[in-house]
């Protein structure tokens, strides 16, 4: 493959967000074989990427080790799972009006309209918490492996 067209097919992935590690590794090493001002995209991706044009610092001097962020963020997003589920559970409870003397009975709001239907108001209820608990685990992911990306790109540093 023409190295030419595989360094830019690498930066236009880069840019686009698609590239693996292993990717930018290889994108990091032909933008290091490249001369300055010979390629604008290239010129435009050592920007993008950071690349300094000074040498590397030698191998004698130590580096400090970067802190991993994982354990901090991880209890954060326990946190605030936690915090979005006593919500939904708030909000359920504000939907279910309080029992007085003269009605012993569920009614939910839902489009301006009261709905009285016990069945009906417990399955809004449900639905309710199941997308909360859903949505809270989709976070909770998406945090762990943006985590995982930010561990591996401070560790490649």
């Amino acid at each position: 493959m023409n190295t030419t067209h595989h360094l830019h097919s690498l930066i236009e992935r880069y840019f686009a967000g698609e590239t693996s590690v292993a990717e930018e590794r290889t994108l990091r090493s032909l933008l290091a074989d490249t001369p300055l001002g010979a390629d604008p995209l290239a010129d435009e991706a050592r920007a993008v990427m950071g690349l300094s044009l000074a040498s590397p610092l030698p191998r004698a001097v130590p580096r400090r080790k970067a802190k991993r962020l994982a354990p901090t963020l991880r209890a954060w997003s326990g946190a605030a799972a936690a915090a979005v589920i006593l919500l939904a559970i708030g909000i359920g409870m504000e939907r279910i009006p309080r029992a007085t003397p003269t009605a012993d009975r569920c009614v939910a709001y839902i489009d301006g309209r009261a709905v009285s239907d016990d069945t009906a108001v417990m399955a809004l209820m449900r639905s309710d918490l199941a997308a909360v608990g859903t949505a809270s685990s989709e976070v909770s992911s998406e945090i762990s492996a943006d985590l995982s990306q930010i561990g591996e790109a401070l560790n490649n540093i």
